[in-house]
């Protein structure tokens, strides 16, 4: 079976892990073809020896692009073309040639933002032969603690994001800038890029007055990792973010997660995780400065976190391979 996956974005998103996961392990033959961010997972799933290829779109009518597009799924011949993420599914929805769309060329729509509003989006919702949402998955053997570069005794508040309204990295920002005068081991570890990154840092360099307590780290492939040396996962996201939340109880760290529908899959309030109002930002800090100074609550946060069962790379593989094969018919 082959397969093509058009993505937004290899960069660091829940569709972009699943895929790094996931891919290397599927028993078909896939190819990748980007169209936004490369780093952290392109060069992850080139090593794992799985064909990528690179494309970027100047405009809505960037032809040359779109006929590039074109030949090299023609080209390649899969039996199923799946589309992940908005810009994807867009771009396939109005550049990609009719032929690709023939009843025959089964084509799956998913990870979608649950606020799509686009139009071409909508119209390929309604093209779609059947619609999959990436899943959160995780490694079936632990990370080793990753080399974070903050001091002895520190405490990581870890944040991971795309940088953009979604993500809501400000948030973080805000909710740490209350946080850090009665923590001061609190260092808030900020990972990702995306388009709003370099607002995000200023706007923390002028709230925060240089504390070098905030670090932007940039994208990283090794989440897993760091999260074996955080003291709390903080997701600001206003939707989307499972599989950071998902690495996070599968690493047994206590969480911190904005509540959205998203979040509200995985985390039972009180439990394994504490749900916070969204832009509530010293409801947020507090909820930190609880776990940090409760450790009976943090004690039982994590025991909530390592008690959550999520399917491993492999698993999953096999799960998206029976899901395709039911497709194709």
């Amino acid at each position: 079976m082959r397969i093509v996956h058009l993505v937004s974005s290899l960069g660091p998103t829940c569709s972009a892990r699943y895929l790094a996961h996931v891919v290397p392990r599927f028993p078909g033959e896939s190819l990748i073809i980007n169209t936004g961010f490369a780093e952290p997972f392109a060069p992850q799933l080139r090593q794992a020896g799985t064909s990528v290829r690179e494309l970027r779109f100047r405009g809505p009518l960037d032809g040359a692009t779109a006929l590039d597009l074109y030949r090299s799924v023609a080209a390649y011949a899969p039996d199923i073309v799946h589309f992940w993420g908005d810009r994807a599914t867009a771009i396939a929805n109005v550049l990609v040639p009719h032929p690709l769309r023939r009843p025959s060329l089964p084509i799956v729509v998913g990870d979608l933002r649950a606020d799509s509003r686009s139009l071409f989006v909508c119209r390929m919702r309604r093209l779609a032969c059947a619609a999959r949402d990436s899943v959160p998955v995780v490694d079936p053997e632990p990370a080793a603690p990753a080399e974070t570069g903050l001091p002895a005794g520190a405490r990581m508040i870890l944040n991971v994001g795309g940088y953009d309204e979604r993500s809501d990295q400000r948030s973080a920002v805000w909710s740490y800038d209350m946080l850090r005068y009665v923590d001061p081991q609190a260092h808030l570890v900020v990972v990702g890029d995306g388009p709003l990154r370099a607002k995000v840092e200023a706007f923390a360099k002028s709230i925060g007055r240089g504390d070098p307590r905030i670090h932007f780290v940039g994208p990283r492939a090794d989440v897993p990792a760091l999260l074996r040396s955080a003291a709390i996962a903080f997701s600001t996201h206003r939707a989307g973010g499972r599989t950071f939340l998902a690495e996070a109880l599968a690493a047994g760290v206590p969480v911190v997660a904005v509540d959205t529908p998203d979040a509200r899959t995985l985390i039972r309030d009180g439990e394994n995780g504490l749900l916070v109002r969204r832009g509530d930002y010293p409801v947020q800090a507090g909820a930190m400065l609880r776990i940090v100074s409760d450790s009976a609550l943090a004690n039982r946060l994590t025991e909530g976190a390592r008690e959550s069962r999520f399917p491993t790379p492999d698993e999953a593989a096999r799960d998206l391979e029976r899901f395709y094969r039911t497709l194709a018919g």
